[in-house]
């Protein structure tokens, strides 16, 4: 699998600190949308595991996290769309189930 971004997503990996000062890594998955002709941004993130960049199978988590991701995302937009005028950029789902 490749992930491919549309016009108006972002997905990037980053450090965070907890309030203790331990540093972790979360996969941040970004999307412009309209609402009642108004822009927003959506945000979702993931914890990633402590050894992401050292595990061999990186590109696997990497994928299983955005699909995750992305899974999430279309149930925020089926509940967005149920309250306001939504538009935003076309992308692929990955098996949204109704919830």
């Amino acid at each position: 699998d490749k992930v491919s971004m549309n016009r108006g997503e972002t997905l990037c990996v980053q450090v965070n600190a907890k309030k203790t000062g331990e540093l972790f890594r979360n996969m941040f998955y970004m999307r412009q949308v309209d609402l009642d002709d108004e822009r927003y941004i959506i945000g979702l993130q993931a914890r990633l595991p402590d050894d992401f960049e050292d595990n061999l199978g990186c590109r696997d988590v990497g994928m299983a996290c955005f699909k995750g991701l992305s899974r999430n995302m279309d149930k925020v937009e089926l509940v967005l769309a149920q309250h306001f005028f939504y538009s935003g950029s076309m992308r692929r789902r990955y098996n949204c189930a109704p919830f």
